[in-house]
């Protein structure tokens, strides 16, 4: 196997994106097996776990260990004691403006004022935005960052009320 093909499967694996997982849906051990891509030969592994854990679950990183995989362990697949399995993937939910805490709306009205100009130009909430204002009015700031405030305010509230402009597809 060439080097580069070795680096994708590196990656592959840091990445924590093998090409198939396979799930072991049976109490006990199995024999498997398997084909090494790295160092290019044939290899067998007692696949043990509890069926319901993530230690159940076999990952293949190359199409060819994939293909191997499935011939070598026919019988497994033929009576059902390996499935093929899919991973869910985790989506990390982003943190809107909403979500802030006071104190955390705080820090960001306490910032370097085009920092703050920068993040309320982010905000597309007139509701956060009220809520900073009240934080900086209770912060006693000066007109400048309530203003700056009060500018974004009118922004949004202009955007939301006014007539919508003909487009192409109209």
């Amino acid at each position: 196997m060439d080097t580069q093909s070795k680096d994708e499967i590196s990656k592959r694996m840091i990445d924590g994106n093998p090409v198939k997982s396979y799930k072991k849906v049976v109490l006990g051990q199995l024999l498997l097996k398997t084909w090494d891509t790295m160092i290019g030969k044939e290899t067998e592994i007692i696949f043990a776990g509890e069926p319901n854990s993530d230690s159940a679950i076999f990952d293949v990183w190359s199409d060819w260990e994939k293909l191997y995989f499935e011939r070598s362990n026919k019988r497994h697949f033929e009576k059902g004691m390996i499935i093929p399995w899919e991973r869910k993937v985790e989506v990390e939910a982003v943190r809107g403006f909403e979500q802030y805490t006071d104190s955390e709306l705080g820090e960001i009205i306490n910032s370097k004022f085009l920092a703050l100009q920068s993040t309320l130009n982010k905000i597309q909430s007139v509701a956060v935005l009220f809520r900073m204002m009240s934080i900086a009015s209770d912060l006693e700031k000066s007109d400048k960052i309530t203003g700056v405030i009060q500018k974004r305010i009118s922004e949004l509230q202009t955007e939301e009320f006014s007539p919508k402009k003909p487009t192409l597809e109209d």
